[in-house]
């Protein structure tokens, strides 16, 4: 029936033409079985939500029931910077407001219950069942989990009595000032994900700037920071940018994409702290700044303590955190007018630094065209640090190092004709061989290898090759609980599991799910499906 109704509105579609807004979101709500559980036997029967285009991430708003969805649309060349964004109320059955949105200027935050817009005209919260202003600024804000709990979102540029553009703190609820600070200008807005502890949220602009969100007091470091590198690939600071908006609580990062508003040069292994700006506060307090120039070690007051800058080296594009010991990755590039290019012959090391940020120990991988494997591949993919050893991933094979950056083994692709490799996987994940599912813990000894084919290598702790496992048997895990798994493969095909692993229900491409007390709303191609919990599992 799905595939039917898809069929049926997508025949003379084209993207953007003359049709109506309301034409391309014409829904269709109905009640019917999706088919057989297989450890009961019984049909299982949902509530289906159709549309004619496909769900890229959804929503649900538990308080006025209402499915927030964004909907991908393609342009000729299958690129575009524009979705469709729906609200859809489940009680009235109808869908409530759908808007063309750019995704490079237009972002939604949805975050404890309430809907924030940053766009380029006026930003604030929501109405999410009329989609208008309940409250409203020129100044663009800031939404972050930790905020909003305050009951706080930050206006960098808010506009004072003389018009000019400063810091304020604004009540979420009505946008009304809890305090505004004439003397702290923020002319490129937040540009790093920020830190809140306790009254307290440190950010990067100009400065490093510890902000008290209690009275507005601040302090900011002596020196600039204006050469801060991020996704996008060049350099903030000279050119000034609008400010991050930090917290994606709609989830919503496929559909808007890299753009101005994301940055991620400071990316910790599996055993630290993870973050997407160039700004790590470790458990002490201290506080770390990595840009082009290197990186910069400030206490909790802003006094720089330490500094370490490059030699031949571009700059620290990844930190490790490895048994409370302090790494970090430099994949080696160039600068140039601003925008950073890696390059075939560029320098690669991985160094081991003391608390005063001094090198105790630098592997240098490769230098030029002289490469210490030359059999692992000239290309670099990723290092990360699991099973007490660093991996570093190449694109003929993996390299291993211990704590102390000894080389103690190496694996290389057996033939040259042999798919190239593009990942190392850091999760779990289910093989599905002759209808037995098997899942794969990346913790427990071997080594999973993704090559370009998606097929995946299986490397043992001798660093010998294994077996091969092809794309067609894994599974990634798309969703997890207690009572229930979902996993998908990369053609789309989806399983729902029990507890211990037998199949429930297998189902067409499952995009995401949100559990909503004893329901389950399931997001796949171009609708979704509303299950009771106890038609999966009894």
């Amino acid at each position: 029936m799905r595939t039917i109704l898809f069929l049926s509105f997508i025949i003379g579609f084209t993207f953007l033409n003359s049709q109506e807004v309301e034409d391309h979101f014409k829904s269709l709500h109905s009640t019917h079985s999706i088919g057989v559980n297989c450890l009961t036997k019984d049909s299982i029967y949902a509530e289906d939500i159709s549309f004619v285009n496909n769900i890229s991430d959804f929503v649900f708003d538990t308080t006025n029931k209402v499915l927030l969805s964004y909907f991908a649309l393609c342009g000729e060349d299958g690129k575009t910077n524009f979705d469709y964004i729906t609200a859809y109320s489940t009680g009235e059955r109808k869908v409530l407001w759908s808007k063309l949105v750019d995704r490079t200027k237009e972002k939604y935050d949805f975050i404890n219950g309430k809907l924030f817009l940053n766009s380029p005209k006026f930003n604030g919260l929501v109405d999410i069942m009329k989609d208008t202003f309940i409250w409203k600024t020129k100044s663009n804000i800031l939404v972050h989990n930790d905020l909003i709990k305050k009951n706080i979102v930050l206006a960098p540029r808010h506009k004072d009595k003389e018009g000019i553009k400063v810091c304020a703190a604004l009540n979420a609820m009505n946008g009304e000032p809890f305090w505004i600070n004439d003397s702290l200008e923020l002319k490129m807005g937040i540009v790093s994900e920020p830190t809140v502890k306790d009254d307290q949220i440190i950010f990067l602009n100009e400065h490093l700037i510890n902000l008290n969100l209690t009275n507005g007091k601040y302090w900011k470091s002596e020196s600039r920071m204006n050469k801060i590198l991020g996704k996008d690939e060049k350099i903030i600071g000279e050119v000034g940018l609008t400010f991050l908006s930090a917290a994606i609580g709609f989830g919503v990062a496929s559909a808007l994409g890299s753009s101005a508003f994301s940055y991620s040069i400071v990316d910790l292994g599996p055993t630290g702290l993870k973050t997407n700006a160039p700004l790590y506060i470790n458990d002490s307090g201290f506080i770390f700044v990595v840009g082009i120039e290197g990186m910069k070690k400030y206490s909790q007051d802003g006094v720089m303590l330490a500094s370490i800058g490059h030699t031949n080296r571009n700059n620290i594009e990844k930190i490790l955190i490895a048994r409370n010991q302090m790494y970090y990755l430099d994949p080696g590039g160039q600068i140039y007018n601003n925008i950073r290019r890696p390059i075939f012959n560029s320098y690669f090391y991985l160094s081991k630094l003391s608390p005063n940020l001094e090198t105790e120990k630098s592997i240098h991988l490769s230098d030029g065209y002289q490469y210490l494997n030359k059999e692992l591949g000239h290309f670099h993919i990723k290092t990360e640090f699991l099973n007490d050893n660093f991996y570093v991933l190449f694109r003929n094979g993996v390299l291993v190092l211990d704590t102390n950056l000894t080389i103690i083994g190496k694996f290389t692709r057996t033939k040259k004709e042999d798919p190239e490799y593009r990942n190392l996987l850091l999760g779990n994940f289910y093989e599905f061989p002759d209808s037995v599912w098997q899942k794969r813990n990346y913790n427990e000894g071997y080594v999973y290898l993704e090559r370009d084919d998606k097929s995946i290598d299986v490397i043992d702790s001798r660093f010998q090759f294994v077996r091969n496992i092809p794309r067609k048997d894994i599974y990634k895990i798309n969703y997890q609980e207690d009572i229930i798994t979902v996993v998908v493969n990369t053609d789309g095909k989806s399983f729902l599991l029990d507890k211990h692993d037998r199949t429930i229900i297998d189902m067409l491409r499952i995009e995401k799910i949100q559990k909503y007390k004893n329901q389950y709303y399931i997001a796949n191609l171009n609708g979704y499906y509303i299950i009771n919990a106890d038609q999966l599992v009894k």
